[in-house]
């Protein structure tokens, strides 16, 4: 069991990204409880609903993808 959430350092907006990537086939409801109860964003508890429209709005192409999520995204290919 996690002792304490780990403090992510990227965007919540990565953090929304690794999270979907990671558990995306996991029920909707229950990702961004697991995403409160595992992380922090640099020591604050990330914002669920501002993730959840980001990421929307990446997938939907009304977001353009910061630089920062194409590293990301790429990192998690491997």
């Amino acid at each position: 069991p996690n002792k304490a959430p780990l403090d992510w350092q990227m965007s919540q907006y990565c953090l929304s990204v690794l999270v979907q990537t990671i558990w995306g086939d996991t029920d909707s409801t229950q990702i961004w409880k697991i995403c409160e109860n595992v992380f922090t964003v640099k020591g604050k508890k990330p914002n669920t609903s501002t993730m959840k429209c980001s990421y929307s709005q990446m997938k939907n192409g009304d977001k353009i993808k910061s630089k920062e999520v194409e590293n990301l995204e790429e990192l998690l290919k491997y």
